[in-house]
């Protein structure tokens, strides 16, 4: 079973990765071959130019990765910290909402215990009352 190597591979392109023309420099890195040195000096300048641009496009892609990733890494750091703050949100609303039923019992609650209390002082009085008539009555 032999195995053939394609001519050429067709990588995805991700939404935050490579740009197309990104992927064929670092192909065209990758197949280019190693400078040829040699005793001549024009040729050894050439050669030291290509490496220092190899090293230079390669810096500069990679430093745009970063940069792709750094926002990426914003992105999702804001989208975080936007549902953070629609959760809490509706934390606040829920909050909102328990105080307000909480005041309207508390409301409830105070005007029931006036009228007990005025009901008690009610009673006081007729028990005072009748206390006097009792005591009236065993006289």
């Amino acid at each position: 079973m032999s195995c053939q190597e394609p001519d050429q591979y067709q990588f995805p392109v991700l939404e935050d990765g490579f740009t197309p023309n990104e992927i064929d420099e670092l192909f065209s890195l990758l197949q280019s071959e190693p400078p040829v040195h040699s005793t001549s000096g024009s040729q050894t300048i050439h050669s030291d130019n290509s490496v220092e641009e190899t090293r230079k496009r390669k810096r500069m892609i990679s430093n745009r990765e970063s940069a792709r990733r750094t926002r990426w890494r914003k992105k999702k750091q804001l989208e975080n910290l936007i549902v953070e703050v629609n959760r809490l949100k509706i934390v606040n609303q829920e909050l909102k909402n328990r105080l307000c039923t909480i005041e309207h019992e508390r409301h409830f609650v105070l005007r029931e215990s006036n009228e007990l209390i005025v009901e008690s002082l009610h009673l006081q009085q007729n028990l005072v009352v009748l206390y006097d008539i009792l005591q009236s009555m065993q006289l």
